[in-house]
């Protein structure tokens, strides 16, 4: 039987996730704060997970995939939005974070797990969100993915965007 499956945040990266493998679920939830609904999910919620609280149909898995915003003025909101997840977040049997290595201090050497978190706001937040879900969920896994770029979405085409 194929597991079900939830994308909170079903932007960039779930949208190709779900190009690639949406045949490996049974149903599949879809959230985002705008975007339409894809067409490959069962049904698909908007809201802001910064200024919302929403039920979640339960699945077998989730994969978090809400992006830390470079514009939050205090980066505590984020924490506080998947905070607000909570609830939804203990129904499921595995939780995908897609996190981030900004959550290192730039080096110009291999990181590894055993690495210290950088001393910034941001890097904190990320961390204690990492923490949050490994106690909470029954089954965690953290992916913490750096410079996603592709087809559309290039990073050097962003101009006057500060890097933090």
């Amino acid at each position: 039987m194929k597991p079900s499956l939830t994308i909170i945040g079903n932007g960039f990266v779930g949208s190709y996730f779900l190009k690639q493998y949406s045949e490996s679920f049974s149903k599949i939830i879809t959230t985002s704060k705008r975007s339409k609904k894809h067409p490959r999910s069962t049904h698909h919620y908007n809201f802001d997970f910064y200024n919302e609280k929403v039920t979640l149909p339960t699945t077998d898995i989730a994969i978090l995939s809400i992006p830390f915003s470079r514009q939050l003025t205090d980066p505590f909101e984020y924490e506080k939005g998947m905070i607000s997840l909570k609830d939804n977040l203990k129904k499921y049997k595995k939780v995908i974070f897609l996190g981030s290595t900004s959550i290192y201090p730039l080096a110009n050497t291999t990181i590894n797990e055993n690495h210290e978190i950088d001393n910034s706001k941001r890097a904190n937040t990320l961390a204690n969100c990492e923490q949050f879900l490994l106690k909470i969920c029954k089954k965690t896994f953290i992916l913490r993915l750096g410079g996603i770029c592709g087809y559309e979405r290039n990073s050097q085409k962003k101009i006057n965007t500060p890097f933090i």
